[in-house]
C-alpha cells in the first residue's frame, strides 16, 4: 500500500514537472504580442468600482478587466485556459457593464442551503426583480456595436486611458 502511494505521488510530480518544462503558460500562437493596458472608468470624477470592461474586435480571444477601488481595470487577454496581461495592437471598441445589485441577493452558502423548489422560486423572483433595477449605464455601453468608447494601441506602446462617463444619463 505504501509503495502504491509513493509511486502514484511520484507519477503526479513527474507530470507537473513535465508541464512546467513544456511551458504550459506559453502564449498561444494565435495571440499576438501584448502591451500593458489600464483603463480607468469614472463618473463625475469618482471611480466606478466593480465594472466589467471588455475590448471588442475581430479576433478569437477575449480581452477583459474589472475596475478596482480606484476605477482602474488592468486588461488581460484570454484564449482558452491561457491568460496574459495586456492587449495586442489594434483599435478597439470599449464596453462597460456594471450590473445592479439586488438587495435580497443570497450568498453562495445561503443559496446552496435552499431546497431545489426554493431555488427555483428564488431564481424566478430574482430574475423578475433584476429586470426592474436601474442600470448603471445605458445598454449602448454593453455592446461593441453601439458603444461610443474607443481605444487604440499601436507600436507596442503601453495604454493608459480614462473614460469619464459623467454625461451618461442614469
Amino acid at each position: 500500500m505504501k509503495f502504491f502511494i509513493i509511486q502514484e505521488t511520484s507519477a503526479l510530480c513527474m507530470f507537473f514537472i513535465a508541464l512546467i518544462a513544456m511551458g504550459c503558460n506559453a502564449r498561444p500562437a494565435e495571440v499576438p504580442s501584448l502591451t500593458p493596458c489600464v483603463i480607468e472608468i469614472v463618473r463625475d470624477n469618482k471611480p466606478v468600482v466593480g465594472a466589467s470592461v471588455s475590448l471588442g474586435g475581430d479576433y478569437s480571444f477575449a480581452i477583459n478587466g474589472t475596475t478596482d477601488s480606484n476605477g482602474k481595470a488592468v486588461m488581460q487577454t484570454t484564449l482558452g485556459t491561457w491568460t496574459g496581461p495586456g492587449i495586442p495592437e489594434g483599435t478597439f471598441s470599449v464596453t462597460v457593464v456594471k450590473e445592479p445589485v439586488w438587495p435580497d441577493e443570497l450568498s453562495t452558502a445561503q443559496y446552496e442551503a435552499l431546497s431545489w423548489p426554493e431555488r427555483d422560486d428564488y431564481n424566478v423572483r430574482r430574475t423578475a426583480a433584476f429586470a426592474k433595477l436601474p442600470r448603471e449605464f445605458p445598454v449602448e455601453y454593453s455592446s461593441s456595436a453601439t458603444t461610443p468608447l474607443k481605444l487604440e494601441c499601436k507600436n507596442g506602446e503601453s495604454v493608459a486611458v480614462r473614460f469619464d462617463l459623467a454625461d451618461v444619463k442614469r
